[in-house]
């Protein structure tokens, strides 16, 4: 792995137009290209690199605009909330803004305001997206997927993890969170430093792990002047202790980014542990498509409250893997089909449905 910029600079000015094409698709898989594109030299082949700069530039404009014209909008039904991973992460641990690409924006608030900030969006111009109501009732979702006028995305959420099963392996109380916000420079709400990088430990595990993305975003994070110890008594009461330790882990193997060895100790990961994530990452390394089954993948999204009850897990993670064929092609997920019952974009219109949703979610708070 090359570590110094200026070497790295010099190796990326020598590649080739096709293989300064892979490494810019690779780098979209994982969501640096934004990175990539501030970082590559003003030589050929990066002219194509180079001009999203600007682009990069804008889009982070625009998902400020879209930020703050949500709180504004949330503001008059009085209903706190934060702006979470990337958008917050871009401003508060990452050294410029615009090298944090969000497709969407992802935004917290009470889950008993939920139903008024829906409503208050529906009201000033958002379609809400996912609208197959039986389905959420019987599911209950901790998130409902919206488009704004100018087409921006946005994930409202009530909780930070949107399947119900998962809600009950990990303690994350929304409004203990929103309780603990932070005012970042731009106005913008944010979680708690602490809050803030247990959450990106309990996401990038549960995702898998394998995006460079989800790595660098914690990797920041943890060395951005959060104080460790609140981190590990944090991590303890969310029971994220484990999710945390693999993705950092997985930084430091994947990336060289030095793993806290304090904070690792206080969340209770030693050798034997340390191990374990060696020989996952060694017989299941860094791949050019990281939402590909894979075992690293099986192995981050096992994580749970303790290293045994990971284990257990993992073995039926990785038992489904093995019956996949252990890779297989990725087919389009009936998930995003409209037309397929089982998907939230799937429209049924069951204003009762709709009702006990948003009244079983109020009562969550």
């Amino acid at each position: 792995m090359v570590t110094d910029p200026a070497a790295a600079h010099a190796r990326l000015a020598q590649l080739t137009t096709v293989e300064a094409g892979a490494l810019s698709s690779v780098a979209r898989a994982h969501g640096v290209e934004a990175w990539l594109a501030a970082t590559v030299p003003d030589t050929m082949p990066w002219q194509a690199a180079r001009e999203q700069r600007t682009r990069f530039l804008a889009a982070r404009t625009r998902a400020v605009a879209e930020l703050r014209a949500i709180g504004a909008t949330l503001a008059a039904v009085g209903c706190e909330w934060v702006a979470l991973k990337g958008q917050a992460l871009a401003e508060d641990v990452y050294p410029r803004p615009h090298l944090r690409y969000g497709v969407d924006i992802d935004v917290l608030v009470d889950p008993a305001l939920f139903r008024d900030a829906v409503d208050a969006l529906v009201a000033d111009g958002w379609r809400l997206l996912d609208a197959n109501w039986p389905l959420f009732l019987q599911t209950l979702p901790g998130e409902l997927r919206l488009r704004s006028p100018t087409g921006a995305l946005l994930d409202l959420h009530w909780h930070l993890l949107s399947v119900r099963e998962l809600r009950t392996s990990f303690r994350l109380p929304t409004r203990g969170l929103l309780a603990r916000r932070r005012v970042l420079a731009s106005g913008l709400p944010a979680l708690d430093p602490a809050d803030q990088l247990v959450h990106l430990g309990v996401h990038g595990a549960l995702s898998g792990a394998t995006r460079l993305s989800w790595l660098v975003d914690a990797g920041l994070a943890a060395r951005s002047g959060v104080d460790l110890a609140v981190v590990s008594e944090r991590a303890r009461v969310a029971r994220a202790g484990t999710a945390l330790a693999i993705v950092l882990l997985r930084a430091r193997a994947w990336l060289n980014t030095p793993a806290p060895s304090d904070l690792l100790a206080r969340i209770g990961v030693g050798a034997g542990w340390r191990g374990a994530c060696w020989l996952v990452d060694q017989i299941s390394p860094l791949d050019a498509r990281p939402d590909d089954p894979s075992l690293a993948r099986a192995f981050a999204r096992s994580a749970r409250q303790s290293q045994a009850a990971t284990i257990g897990e993992f073995a039926r993670h990785g038992a489904a893997w093995l019956r996949s064929g252990a890779r297989r092609d990725r087919t389009e997920s009936p998930l995003h089909n409209p037309a397929d019952a089982r998907s939230p974009l799937h429209p049924v219109d069951d204003p009762m449905s709709r009702e006990g949703y948003f009244a079983a979610v109020s009562a969550m708070a």
